[in-house]
């Protein structure tokens, strides 16, 4: 469990004795006394003096003290325990994401209007680019433009199309599929890459059954991977040189040697220090 700052003045209402624990310990960590100098105990969290109206006082006139007491007693804004709880975000920056259906224009979805240029990417697939807060998130499609929030959000299901039913969310799977997938693709499998020519032409039942044939045949080609060393030189500024040498053929022991022999050259051509990496690296063969 992780805990928001803790601020001297704070009254936290602890409305369970599990919630009054958790702070309690959490305080503990912090180095926290009660007011008469006792170490906190979280087994002895006093909390049945008060039940659900207890709260907890971080004395803003005594560092590192608290004191508690019935909520309804104090006069300053109260903290609720559940609100000092940091929460992980649902999606990671890289996630792929979709808008959910239905939404409305210029309803707010957990504090954040939707407008009608955010309701025009409805069906598209979305990239989470930056977390702002555990329900807040900026995409990469409108490069940051606007906050979108878990309710307006939903993970891309890339699990495998179930030819056998026709429900929403399997056309919504299909429709995602297309919408992601290359031109190339779309014209081998359908002679046209335009949705509409697609639509005019096959029926639902044979666009499923070509992407689920397709989806299974690159499942069973076997990729072919070659191995071999990256080498990255830097400058004294630790900026990459020259981009990156990839070395196939090499052993290690000789990538590394290449390495050592490219920053010395640099070296002496410069006068500046240069440093080395040999990471590693692959490649599909035949790419």
């Amino acid at each position: 469990m992780k805990f928001k700052e803790i601020k001297p003045g704070m009254v936290i209402h602890c409305p369970k004795e599990e919630d009054a624990r958790a702070l309690l310990e959490h305080l503990d960590r912090l180095g926290y006394v009660w007011c008469n100098g006792a170490n906190i105990c979280a087994a002895y969290s006093r909390w049945h003096e008060h039940c659900d109206r207890t709260g907890y006082q971080i004395l803003g006139d005594r560092e590192g003290k608290i004191t508690n007491g019935n909520v309804n007693s104090y006069l300053c804004k109260i903290t609720e325990f559940s609100d000092l709880i940091e929460t992980e975000p649902r999606f990671k920056v890289g996630d792929k994401v979709m808008l959910h259906y239905g939404l409305d224009t210029y309803r707010i979805y957990d504090t954040y209007t939707l407008n009608k240029k955010m309701l025009s990417y409805e069906g598209e697939p979305l990239t989470v680019a930056e977390i702002l807060s555990s329900k807040t998130y900026r995409i990469k499609e409108d490069n940051g433009e606007y906050v979108w929030t878990d309710e307006m959000l939903e993970p891309v299901d890339d699990s495998p199309i179930n030819s056998d039913t026709d429900s929403p969310m399997s056309a919504a799977k299909v429709l995602m599929w297309l919408k992601m997938a290359e031109s190339k693709v779309l014209i081998d499998l359908f002679d046209t890459d335009d949705m509409t020519d697609l639509f005019d032409v096959y029926m639902p039942d044979d666009i499923i059954r070509k992407i689920t044939a397709y989806e299974a045949a690159k499942k069973e080609k076997p990729v072919e991977v070659e191995y071999g060393w990256k080498v990255l030189i830097y400058d004294e500024n630790n900026n990459l040189e020259q981009g990156e040498y990839f070395y196939f053929d090499y052993t290690k022991e000789d990538a590394e040697s290449i390495a050592k022999k490219t920053a010395t050259q640099y070296v002496r051509q410069t006068g500046k220090p240069y440093t080395w990496r040999v990471d590693d690296a692959c490649r599909v063969k035949g790419e």
